[in-house]
């Protein structure tokens, strides 16, 4: 073999590993490269789009606060708890207009601070449907700002005898918790 056939065929060698070396090394480095920059773009777009919804949030929350401040009438909507007696008897009279039969209980407060304090309350209706919408529609257009949280719904099912006389046969109970907001 020639010199010059030598020189080519290691010419030939060293482009051929070169080749190599890109193909298995350098190509699967650049594709590897390329999936954590499509990664780190996707977490970045994340937490960009999570600055903007906490800056977001935190307007909305600032508007609130202002709107709560500048509104009278808002203000008079909420509950003060020395009115529970008030509010329960309201309730009893809600419910013997709409020809309900209820039982009421009053959670304990949270200890928490809450940025919107409430108080709840359990309110169990035993009549027929259309009173219960009788009674909800009464609820709504009550002087404090009242949110219903749950609202369960079932036929009445037992002996007649333990029921109270003036519901009828096909009754239905209603469970309701409403959280009134306060001052």
């Amino acid at each position: 073999m020639s010199k010059k056939n030598k020189t080519s065929i290691a010419l030939v060698a060293i482009v051929l590993i070169i080749f190599a070396l890109c193909f298995f090394i350098v190509r699967p480095l650049l594709a590897q490269i390329k999936e954590e920059s499509i990664k780190y773009q996707e977490k970045l777009s994340f937490f960009e789009r999570r600055s903007e919804l906490k800056n977001y949030l935190e307007k909305l929350e600032s508007d609130i606060e202002e709107v709560l401040k500048k509104s009278p009438t808002f203000e008079a909507m909420l509950f003060d708890s020395d009115e529970t007696i008030t509010f329960v008897t309201e309730l009893e009279e809600i419910a013997a207009q709409t020809s309900n039969w209820q039982e009421l209980s009053v959670s304990v407060p949270s200890q928490e601070k809450q940025k919107f304090p409430f108080e709840e309350f359990g309110i169990s209706l035993k009549g027929s449907f259309p009173n219960l919408i009788r009674y909800l529609v009464h609820l709504e257009n009550v002087q404090w700002l009242v949110g219903v949280d749950s609202l369960g719904i079932s036929k009445i099912k037992g002996v007649r005898e333990e029921l109270p006389a003036d519901l009828p046969a096909s009754s239905i109970e209603t469970n309701l918790k409403i959280k009134v907001y306060t001052k």
